[in-house]
């Protein structure tokens, strides 16, 4: 999952490059641009490099469905 993660995020990447250039002349681009840019540095501000995302959430996710099969 993390690896096909870090995939869809690499292929998103050029469109929020299109959606950026189209902002420069639509209002509605603009704020789409605006929220995505929110989003990404909310999501990713670490900045960092695909291969230490995909370690980071892999771990995160096992750990989650660890706590998940745990007895109570």
């Amino acid at each position: 999952m993390a690896a096909a993660a870090i995939d869809i995020y690499g292929r998103a990447a050029r469109l929020f490059f299109v959606l950026q250039d189209a902002a420069a002349s639509d209002a509605t681009a603009a704020e789409l641009a605006a929220q995505a840019s929110t989003r990404r540095l909310a999501d990713h501000r670490r900045h960092w490099p695909p291969a230490q995302y995909a370690t980071w959430l892999s771990d995160q996710l096992d750990h989650a469905a660890n706590k998940v099969t745990e007895p109570m």
